[in-house]
């Protein structure tokens, strides 16, 4: 089974963004894949169980109106 990437939404100050934006074209590099590296390296301690589909919670469903 294919990994499937996940987006986030982030807003920062103005001025924050302009240094990230300055920092990535020094560090040859796109915003988006120095973002995902640091989360990465900032989570690189934690663990994610995954449960085979059988033994996971039902999944709820949505009213409809």
């Amino acid at each position: 089974m294919k990994k499937k990437d996940k987006q986030v939404h982030v807003r920062i100050p103005e001025d924050a963004y302009k240094k990230l934006k300055v920092k990535c074209i020094y560090e040859e590099t796109s915003m988006q894949d120095y973002v995902a590296k640091l989360i990465a390296e900032s989570l690189g301690e934690y663990s994610v169980e995954v449960q085979p589909a059988e033994e996971s919670a039902p999944r709820k469903t949505k009213r409809r109106r």
